[in-house]
């Protein structure tokens, strides 16, 4: 699936929903799903708004030992992939989307918020084992 043809499917499911801070959606996770095409990811859609989440191969993330600039200080590697799970949590627990697709590199699919959860401990533990 191209880039934008995964958006396009992504704009119709998750647009409906949104009443508010359509930019999310509209601005910021196409430019998203463009710079990394085929990677695969979780997007969670609100009435306000959307989150996307990507399972970035663990070639993306800082060497052994480096520190990168990560929001408002630095972070290793594993650090920054502790965020995701922590980032999936509380989409999953406080956020409270009404639509969760997942992209596996091919198809585009709703899923429910507990496959959102197993599917992102998996990434995370396969790709904290590719550190190792």
């Amino acid at each position: 699936m191209t880039p934008l043809n995964c958006y396009k499917e992504l704009e119709s499911k998750s647009l409906p929903i949104i009443t508010a801070f359509h930019k999310d959606l509209l601005c910021w996770d196409k430019k998203a799903l463009f710079q990394s095409p085929g990677t695969k990811f979780l997007h969670f859609t609100r009435d306000t708004g959307t989150h996307i989440v990507f399972f970035e191969p663990a070639d993306k993330y800082p060497s052994r030992g480096e520190s990168v600039k990560y929001l408002f200080s630095y972070a290793d590697r594993h650090h920054i992939l502790d965020q995701v799970i922590k980032t999936v949590d509380y989409l999953i627990d406080k956020s409270s989307s009404e639509l969760i697709l997942y992209y596996n590199g091919i198809t585009l699919k709703t899923i429910t918020p507990e496959t959102a959860r197993d599917l992102t401990r998996e990434y995370y533990r396969k790709t904290r084992n590719q550190f190792n």
